[in-house]
């Protein structure tokens, strides 16, 4: 199975000057409260949620992940 090693995003909920991470087996997110720890996390669940072979489209916020994400939604299902 493929694994991912890395994230990077811009414009993002709090990383409008981009984040770019790089994963291990083991990866620990912390920082001070409205840091954006939980905005990584729910990027994951939006990536493992488009890559799911259920998903509709490259990028498919339809999933529970999706939901409040700060991402538009796809126009046919806004």
């Amino acid at each position: 199975m493929p694994r991912l090693n890395r994230i990077a995003v811009e414009h993002y909920r709090a990383f409008e000057g981009g984040l770019d991470v790089h994963l291990r087996p083991l990866t620990l997110i912390y920082g001070k409260n409205n840091a954006g720890k939980s905005s990584v996390v729910r990027l994951l669940g939006i990536l493992a949620d488009s890559v799911a072979e259920s998903a509709e489209s490259p990028l498919d916020l339809s999933g529970a992940a999706g939901g409040g994400c700060g991402l538009p939604r796809h126009p046919e299902r806004a």
